[in-house]
């Protein structure tokens, strides 16, 4: 089709057609877009001259996520900036022939949007966040903020969970030799979350982890509150949760991935094909402690977590 194909001028690839695919409302994906478009503008990539972007936002609606995928195939864009692996997914069931790129996907060889790491095959290629295999890491980081915790909630987004049942398992193994006991609490996006956070409530438990979710921008200040007011210590997945209410959170630097697949867009813009573009992995992860919450809850941070953070909000 004639519109997918970008036209070059002296190099430069001018109005080329990027399509973005969010799960979530635009409000929510306004980070990491933000990002990904800064990359590519400083790569010479100017929205309205050289770059048009063609953005769907499913508000959290896996059925509108399909439609909206196949939106933007039928719109003709030159490549998918699909982040995370429910948007990536629906990418790949809609095109086996336009690239698609993404940022936040745990494993993408479980979930089989790509062969293996090192040599992706097919159109689908990214930045690969490993997080699942941190689940067990963060519940050993909790334990440790709240050693004679027996009790722990899980708050996770069901939709994810079932993406890559990888990071579920090795958190509930992780769970078992600790000793501790893990209340499973699924969530399935923000429609939900009241009635999660009551279960929560009514398990009692000493300390809640929570890995990502597709709508923790949307919802990660009811969560802070719901915190704060049950005097529950908690590990949250995105860097951004120490800001809202949890004391611990450990991983990549989401915005680092979105600028790291702009410049996939940019390679599969000037020609190299996304079978040829080997999967990428973050090569730090951030462990950030907030003190601030805390001191609200009591609750003293062992020096050993203090010494490794990364970040410490006061």
């Amino acid at each position: 089709m004639l519109a997918a194909q970008s036209i070059t001028v002296l190099g430069q690839t001018a109005q080329a057609r990027i399509g973005i695919l969010a799960v979530s409302s635009q409000e929510a994906a306004r980070p990491s877009v933000e990002a990904f478009k800064k990359r590519l503008q400083e790569q010479g990539y100017i929205e309205g001259q050289t770059v048009r972007y063609v953005q769907r936002y499913a508000d959290s609606d896996m059925y509108k996520l399909r439609r909206l995928a196949d939106e933007l195939v039928s719109d003709g864009v030159a490549v998918i900036y699909a982040a995370a692996t429910p948007e990536a997914s629906a990418a790949k069931s809609a095109t086996s022939t336009i690239p698609i790129v993404f940022s936040f996907v745990n494993d993408p060889v479980i979930v089989k949007l790509v062969d293996s790491y090192a040599r992706p095959g097919g159109n689908v290629t990214g930045i690969a966040q490993d997080t699942n295999v941190l689940g067990a890491k963060r519940l050993q980081y909790l334990k440790e903020l709240v050693p004679n915790a027996q009790r722990m909630a899980l708050l996770f987004d069901k939709e994810y969970a079932d993406a890559c049942r990888l990071e579920l398992d090795q958190i509930r193994d992780s769970a078992k030799q600790l000793k501790v006991d893990l209340e499973l609490v699924p969530f399935e996006g923000s429609g939900t979350l009241d009635s999660a956070l009551g279960r929560v409530r009514q398990a009692k438990p000493q300390a809640l982890m929570s890995p990502v979710s597709g709508t923790f921008e949307v919802d990660a200040m009811k969560i802070g509150r719901f915190l704060r007011e049950q005097k529950l210590p908690a590990l949250i997945e995105p860097l951004e949760a120490a800001q809202h209410g949890a004391i611990l959170s450990y991983g990549p630097d989401n915005l680092w991935a979105s600028r790291r697949a702009a410049d996939y867009v940019v390679r599969i813009l000037k020609g190299t094909k996304p079978a040829d573009l080997p999967i990428e992995r973050p090569t730090r992860y951030d462990l950030v402690v907030n003190l601030k919450v805390a001191r609200e809850l009591g609750i003293k941070v062992p020096e050993t977590l203090l010494l490794q953070a990364s970040r410490v909000i006061e």
